[in-house]
């Protein structure tokens, strides 16, 4: 029996030693491959250095730089993306939702729609800068007094930021609660700032976070990835939100076709989110399980203007094509 047991030791300590050696293996094989595409790829991606870059395809970072800091960064625009797919959710509610007509202008008669605010069609546009709204304590209040609406505007796109900080104002009277708590419950982060929910711009939050959030909504796009939306808002409302994507596909297409925080890029299968006036991008390929994220420039003291890098969209799509 002894002798059994002391077999049974060696081969069990032998096949762990050739585990150990097989997970050593592929570790360095896993490094020269981060090495190579940081080396062929990453540093080619983006002619200013960026502060965070993260490319992840197929289900691993591949290379980036940045990425593991716990220090928040502020997404800019690429906040509206994120609001847009908190209303598609409640879209999935309540399909009327998006084509109640909301009052607007003097003669009792003009009508908004929630889906044209998202895609900033409503014909609104801003009198003031973001900049002067994060100074104010109550963003909502600021927003109604600083944003003008044209008649003649609506239909056609028009940028506005204040639109999305009203948007969180209509969250909060259908829903009962703020757009941070949507935050919470959908995506598992929360930004506040004095009380007020950030609609517009203003979300701060991990790099890593936001390539989890990223991958979350991949698997929104993708459906079929099951896995992922479990993990990040639990099994029954997971399942719940997949048996709802699946009957409604078309809202989800619906997204794409009407500019809902996210535009297809011309002739590819290529898709970006709303991008932040700091150099932050966000660019996805649904097929190759691609993701590649740029958050502004490393560099302190330099203009507005020379965080950007306007190359990163397309040098993403053209190396990965």
């Amino acid at each position: 029996m002894s002798g059994k047991l002391t077999k049974y030791k060696i081969t069990k300590k032998l096949t762990l030693l050739k585990i150990k050696k097989k997970l050593k293996r592929k570790k360095k094989e896993y490094t020269k491959l981060m090495r190579e595409y940081q080396e062929n790829v990453c540093d080619k991606l983006t002619i200013n250095e960026p502060d965070v870059m993260i490319i992840y395809k197929g289900g691993n970072i591949v290379c980036g730089t940045g990425y593991k800091s716990d220090k928040k960064i502020q997404i800019m625009s690429m906040t509206k993306t994120i609001v847009c797919w908190i209303f598609m959710i409640l879209f999935q509610k309540s399909s009327e939702l998006k084509k109640y007509q909301i009052p607007i202008g003097n003669d009792g008669k003009s009508t908004i729609t929630i889906q044209q605010i998202l895609n900033h069609t409503a014909g609104y546009y801003d009198k003031k800068p973001m900049e002067e709204m994060y100074k104010s304590d109550d963003w909502v209040k600021f927003a109604k007094e600083n944003i003008g609406w044209d008649k003649k505007k609506q239909g056609t796109y028009n940028y506005s930021n204040f639109a999305y900080i009203l948007l969180g104002e209509i969250y909060r009277i259908v829903t009962g609660e703020s757009v941070n708590d949507a935050y919470s419950k959908v995506f598992k982060f929360n930004t506040d700032k004095n009380g007020n929910s950030d609609t517009a711009g203003g979300i701060m939050i991990k790099p890593i976070k936001l390539l989890d959030l990223s991958i979350l909504i991949l698997s929104f796009m993708s459906i079929e990835d099951e896995k992922n939306i479990i993990q990040h808002v639990g099994e029954t409302a997971g399942k719940e939100m997949i048996n709802k994507l699946k009957e409604n596909r078309l809202l989800r297409d619906e997204m794409l076709q009407n500019n809902y925080g996210i535009r297809k890029i011309k002739d590819s299968e290529f898709y970006e989110f709303q991008d932040g006036y700091l150099g932050q991008y966000l660019v996805f390929n649904i097929k190759k399980k691609l993701i590649a994220i740029r958050l502004k420039s490393k560099k302190k003291g330099l203009k507005i203007e020379d965080h950007d890098d306007p190359k990163f969209v397309e040098n993403v799509v053209t190396y990965f094509s």
